[in-house]
């Protein structure tokens, strides 16, 4: 871990690598472990929902938790003691009753009934392991099984969802829905009993052949033949600038009910349904973009657009293809990104921008980078003109969960600063480097200042400078120093990262051409996989070392 691998401290830190069961029912109080290491007991605890409760059992590394009959989503929660923190853990607040799984369960004959709907949390503990469970179906009812593990659990596991029959046979199986979390979804052709089996095989594959578990093999599986809210997109009017949400998913009734959870310190504002299982973090708004839908037809729209603006879609069916018209400015220089795969989404997707009168094919792209499955384009044309932009996917696949964002603006040069923790330790006396990557974009070569906003009494901060070209154009190692005399401190720190001019002054407001605030995140991973924390809001944890 980078943390670690930074500190070399005297004494134990504290560490809470996971939670088990990581799913609770709201309105009820559950005993909770946490697996890690605490030097000390009990612990303070730091959560960013203000209606979940929790609190330190007498017994170590047990938790007593109560969410709020409102509560729901995810709660990030933190330990800390006198000398260190934890880096934040998930816990899921279901809506539904939550079962833990009991072994053995490994077969037909011994899978354990389960009532829908239910979240059923287990761990697949050892090589080999398989966990099943039976349920009863009616013939047109719809299954829904979403896996949560690899994503927002970090387990990592590349898990398999089947649902076979009482002969064993398999009838559906569902993989890789989710990053790599399966969502198994079913139609019954006629009543019975069938069984869900799960299993799984190691993230990063290895020369052994044969399923895989551990102790950081846990899981949580939402079962349900009632409404499931997979995501929620703006209203797809072509007609007027969209303003309200539209729920996809499945079983869902007519008039789906929406509200939101604001943000929090930690994470975004989420949406879900009080009719519904499931929920969706919000992606942070884009002020200034329109939000208009997709003509889902392989037809180009009449109407033209022009940029900033936010397109949303699916590509529904197979060899589907979305088209948007635009009206572009000649010499300017634009930036066309579809967002689905960092979403959690299944489009693999293409771009290609046209020309609107000869079909000439301006540029094309089916991927940023390596493992980054989300395309991105920039492209100038020498004219006012009319282009068109084409979405398909590359397999020429399509489903509900082939949903997308595409955003079209102006590529305006920018920065995206980031670290690989969300929390540190710098002993009382001592220093302590950080390192933070930089990603320059469209151009982007301003130098930058970082420095911190605010930092406790005694703690110092070597500024550094990003310069446009060259190996800090990149990264650069902030350097904190404990004076001898700083006092204890646990709690969040900020930074910044300021645009300087040639005589690397901060550049003077309003700018002639205004550049965006440089973008701070600490994981660089999209929060609908993984969680993703402002630079802003960094864990800083100053103590003495113990001999």
């Amino acid at each position: 871990m980078l943390l670690f691998g930074l500190l070399n401290v005297g004494q134990a830190q504290v560490e809470l690598e996971r939670l088990f069961p990581p799913a609770v029912t709201r309105g009820s109080t559950t005993t909770i472990k946490g697996d890690g290491k605490f030097p000390q007991w009990p612990l303070k605890i730091e959560c960013d929902q203000a209606d979940v409760v929790i609190e330190c059992d007498e017994k170590a590394g047990e938790f007593k938790l109560t969410p709020s009959v409102t509560a729901t989503g995810a709660a990030w929660i933190r330990l800390h003691d006198s000398q260190s923190a934890s880096s934040l853990v998930p816990l899921l607040i279901e809506t539904t009753a939550v079962l833990l799984e009991t072994e053995p369960n490994e077969t037909l004959t011994k899978a354990a009934t389960i009532a829908l709907p239910v979240t059923v949390v287990g761990k697949l503990e050892k090589n080999g392991d398989v966990d099943m469970w039976k349920v009863s179906l009616r013939e047109g009812e719809q299954l829904v099984a979403s896996v949560t593990a690899h994503t927002l659990l970090t387990s990592p596991m590349d898990s398999v969802l089947q649902l076979v029959d009482a002969r064993g046979l398999v009838i559906a199986q569902a993989e890789d829905s989710v990053g790599l979390d399966p969502q198994l979804i079913h139609t019954a052709k006629r009543d019975g009993d069938f069984f869900l089996r799960m299993f799984s095989f190691p993230e990063t594959p290895t020369g052994t052949i044969g399923f895989a578990g551990g102790a950081n093999f846990i899981y949580a599986i939402r079962i349900t033949t009632a409404a499931f809210l997979d995501h929620v997109q703006p209203s797809r009017s072509l007609s007027e600038i969209a303003t309200q949400p539209q729920a996809f998913g499945w079983n869902l009734p007519n008039a789906v009910s929406l509200k939101v959870r604001p943000a929090t310190p930690i994470s975004p504002a989420m949406m879900y349904s009080p009719q519904a299982t499931g929920w969706q973090w919000l992606p942070k708004m884009r002020p200034g973009r329109w939000s208009v839908g997709f003509n889902e037809q392989n037809v180009t729209p009449e109407t033209a657009y022009e940029p900033p603006v936010l397109f949303y879609g699916h590509i529904r069916q197979a060899k589907e293809i979305d088209r948007v018209r635009l009206k572009v400015k000649a010499g300017v220089n634009y930036r066309v990104e579809i967002i689905s795969r960092a979403l959690g989404f299944g489009l693999d997707s293409v771009l290609r921008v046209l020309k609107s009168d000869s079909q000439t094919q301006i540029a094309s792209n089916d991927d940023s980078g390596r493992g980054n499955f989300d395309a991105v384009v920039e492209f100038k044309t020498d004219k006012d003109e009319e282009i068109v932009i084409e979405v398909s996917d590359l397999a020429d696949s399509g489903s509900l969960r082939h949903a997308y964002e595409l955003i079209v603006s102006e590529a305006v040069p920018t920065a995206k600063l980031s670290v690989a923790a969300d929390h540190f330790r710098i002993a009382i006396g001592k220093s302590l480097e950080i390192p933070i990557s930089i990603e320059r974009q469209s151009g982007y070569s301003q130098r930058l200042e970082i420095n911190a906003k605010s930092l406790p009494a005694g703690i110092t901060l070597e500024k550094i400078i990003s310069e446009p070209k060259g190996d800090s154009s990149k990264s650069v190692k902030l350097k904190l120093t404990a004076a001898a005399d700083a006092a204890a401190y646990h709690g969040p720190i900020e930074f910044t990262a300021t645009p300087l001019d040639d005589q690397q002054k901060p550049l003077p407001e309003p700018l002639p051409e205004p550049l965006p605030e440089p973008q701070l995140s600490s994981l660089p991973i999209n929060f609908a996989l993984r969680l993703q924390i402002d630079l802003t809001n960094i864990w800083l944890s100053v103590a003495a070392d113990k001999p």
